[in-house]
């Protein structure tokens, strides 16, 4: 940071994060801290620098943590793209990856799981951290070398990439998923990890008036919509979908 950029954020014309970026000299890391705070934290270096918002899921097995995230590498910066999106992801798009790390050795082995720049994947709310929890759902821009904007979602099984992947398009922009299970809590340990709904908020640019949420089954994402909720109000689109709203399109859309 210089002596500038500095001045800007002491005279409160900007913030540290619109001056986040990756920095070349420095790596990223995971830091592993134990819950019972019975040893140090581990600190293994990642295979690349990146910056990470959200990842997608994660479980322990012995030394071996698998995990899944959005990774936003290369000149990642905070640049304001379109006046629609944080970052510069047409330069620096998302890509989906998994990383299986050994917390005794420190290595790690890393592939990416789906080609779509994406943002803010979510998984089974009530099964992270068991053990082969596998599916994410993320918002996407399903087309080769195009960063912008979100109108696809995209359903990755992380034991199988690219050759699992079911995707389904909308005719506006959409924000991240969230994921309803069809048993509630008790879906924790009952039926299958991907039976539910998935929920996202829809924005048509064409229809300035009109803000919708739809519902999508995950287990049949390619199948396209299962409802369309209409909003009483108009709203932007967000970059998050309330969680709250996860129990109340449950009621509506299994009853």
């Amino acid at each position: 940071m210089d002596a500038k950029q500095a001045a800007a954020i002491l005279s409160g014309t900007t913030g540290p994060d619109y001056n986040m970026k990756l920095n070349k000299n420095l790596p990223s890391q995971f830091v592993f801290l134990p819950k019972d705070g019975s040893s140090e934290p581990i600190v293994i270096d990642t295979p690349f620098p990146f910056h990470m918002y959200h990842f997608g899921t994660s479980y322990r097995n012995g030394d071996h943590v698998v995990l899944t995230t959005t990774s936003l590498t290369g000149s990642f910066d905070m640049s304001w793209e379109w006046r629609y999106w944080l970052s510069n992801m047409c330069k620096a798009p998302g890509k989906f990856g998994r990383f299986d790390i050994n917390l005794k050795s420190g290595a790690i082995e890393y592939s990416e799981l789906d080609p779509a720049s994406n943002e803010f994947p979510c998984s089974h709310p009530f099964r992270h951290g068991h053990i082969g929890t596998k599916y994410n759902y993320m918002m996407a821009c399903d087309e080769p070398e195009r960063g912008l904007p979100f109108m696809d979602v995209v359903k990755v099984n992380m034991d199988e990439g690219v050759s699992g992947r079911k995707a389904w398009r909308a005719d506006g922009l959409i924000s991240e998923c969230v994921f309803a299970p069809r048993a509630g809590f008790d879906a924790a340990t009952e039926l299958d990890e991907d039976d539910g709904w998935l929920i996202t908020q829809f924005y048509n640019p064409d229809v300035p008036n009109q803000t919708q949420f739809l519902v999508l089954d995950a287990q049949n994402v390619e199948a396209g919509l299962y409802a369309e909720l209409n909003l009483i109000l108009k709203s932007t689109i967000r970059f998050m979908v309330p969680l709250r709203l996860t129990c109340l399109c449950d009621e509506i859309v299994v009853q």
